[in-house]
């Protein structure tokens, strides 16, 4: 299921915009990849929030390793 938001950040269904049927995402690589018949491919860098994953680390109480 692909959701779409238009530029003043509402949803776009594809009862609204049957075209959005044919659009196909994908992933290559480190892209998230769109395609659609007579587009050309938009190709949008994946980067992940490794902010999340990190965390602080202690050893014997509040002392950081």
């Amino acid at each position: 299921m692909l959701t779409v938001a238009d530029g003043s950040q509402r949803f776009v269904t594809a009862r609204q915009r049957p075209p959005l049927l044919l659009v196909k995402p994908s992933v290559d690589g480190d892209d998230l990849c769109f395609d659609a018949p007579g587009m050309q491919r938009l190709r949008i860098p994946i980067e992940p929030d490794v902010s999340a994953l990190v965390r602080q680390q202690t050893k014997y109480g509040n002392s950081p390793l």
